[in-house]
C-alpha cells in the first residue's frame, strides 16, 4: 500500500493543532504502480478526520469517515453431481470451480477457469471519544456493497449482489487503554449459477442398465466452456 496524508492546522494559543487530516491510500504492484480500479488487487481509500478544539487549545471532539473501493478476480462455481444419498436414488450435489475439470482446486494447463470481477465499495463512519486529550475510536460503522462496472450498487435480485453492515464498539479504561471490543456483521449476497441436467452416459456391463451423468444445462458439447451458440441454464443462489 502507498498512502499520502495532508494535514490542516490552526494556531491556538501559539500552538499548531491539526484540525483536519486527509489520507489517500492505494494498493500498488511490484513496480510501485497504483493498481487500476478494474484490475485484480485494486484497493483505494480516502479518510477524512476533523478535530475540534476549545479556546484553551484542548481537543473536545472528532469525527471521521473512510470511503473505499476494492476489486478482486474471483472464480465462479458450477453445481455437479457428488453421488447419491443412502437410498441410492436421491442425487447429492457439490459446487466446484467452473472449468476445473479434475476438481483438484489447481488451475492447470488446458483448463480455463471461469472468473469474474468482484468490485466492492465501502463507507466507514467512526465515532470518537476524547480520553486524556487523545481522540479514540469508540464505534465504527461500515457499509459495503458490490458495484457494477459503472460504479452502481448491484441490486439484491441481481447477479453479483453483496451487501454487508458491520458495527464494532471499542471500550477504553480511564488510562486510555483499550480493554475490550465487540462486533457484528450482517450481510446478503446473490449469485446466478449454472444448473445441471442428467443425460445418458452409456450402459452398465450388462448392456441393458443405462448409466447417467450430470452436465451443465445447455452445454451442448459438454466441455464446461460456455461458447457462442450455447445458452446455459442458470438459477439464483442466495
Amino acid at each position: 500500500m502507498r498512502s499520502e496524508t495532508d494535514n490542516r492546522y490552526a494556531v491556538i494559543l501559539g500552538q499548531a493543532q491539526v484540525v483536519r487530516s486527509e489520507t489517500k491510500s492505494d494498493a500498488v504492484d511490484e513496480d510501485g504502480n497504483v493498481i487500476g480500479a478494474t484490475d485484480h488487487g485494486h484497493n483505494h481509500s480516502e479518510t477524512v478526520v476533523n478535530y475540534v478544539f476549545n479556546e484553551k487549545g484542548q481537543l473536545t471532539s472528532a469525527t471521521g469517515r473512510t470511503v473505499g473501493t476494492s476489486n478482486q478476480r474471483v472464480a465462479t462455481s458450477t453445481r455437479v453431481v457428488d453421488g447419491y444419498e443412502e437410498d441410492g436414488e436421491t442425487v447429492k450435489y457439490k459446487w466446484v470451480v467452473t472449468g476445473d475439470t479434475d476438481q483438484d482446486g489447481v488451475e492447470e494447463a488446458g483448463e480455463v477457469w471461469g472468473t469474474e470481477n468482484q468490485t466492492m465499495k465501502s463507507v466507514t463512519d467512526n465515532k470518537y471519544a476524547v480520553i486524556l486529550g487523545q481522540a479514540q475510536v469508540v464505534r465504527s460503522e461500515t457499509e459495503s456493497d458490490a458495484v457494477d462496472q459503472d460504479g452502481n450498487v448491484i441490486g439484491v435480485t441481481d447477479h453479483g449482489h453483496s451487501h454487508s453492515e458491520t458495527v464494532v464498539n471499542y471500550v477504553f479504561n480511564e488510562k486510555g487503554q483499550l480493554t475490550g471490543a465487540t462486533g457484528r456483521t450482517v450481510g446478503t449476497s446473490n449469485q446466478r449459477v449454472a444448473t445441471s441436467t442428467r443425460v445418458v452416459d452409456g450402459y452398465e456391463e450388462d448392456g441393458e442398465t443405462v448409466k447417467y451423468k450430470w452436465v451443465v444445462t445447455g452445454d451442448t458439447d459438454q466441455d464446461g466452456v460456455e461458447e457462442a451458440g450455447e445458452v446455459w441454464g442458470r438459477r439464483t443462489r442466495r
